[in-house]
């Protein structure tokens, strides 16, 4: 994580905003736990404010002219 983005997530939760987290070394990116004390500690772990930088697919159900 840059410092830019360490001090996003720290405001946020200062804001009252939900935060999780996930071990560095996490080989399952889409394991992410709610952060439920301000312990951060950016050598294990790397943090996100809450559905900000979470996976959200795209679904285009209007279809493509691709099909031929």
């Amino acid at each position: 994580m840059t410092t830019k983005e360490k001090i996003e997530v720290i405001r946020a939760y200062d804001n009252g905003e939900d935060i999780e987290y996930t071990n560095i070394d996490s080989v399952v990116d889409e394991f992410w736990g709610k952060l439920l004390s301000p312990e951060f500690d950016f050598s294990r772990f790397k943090y996100r404010v809450k559905g900000k930088d979470a996976f959200n697919p795209s679904l285009d159900v209007k279809g493509s002219d691709d099909n031929g």
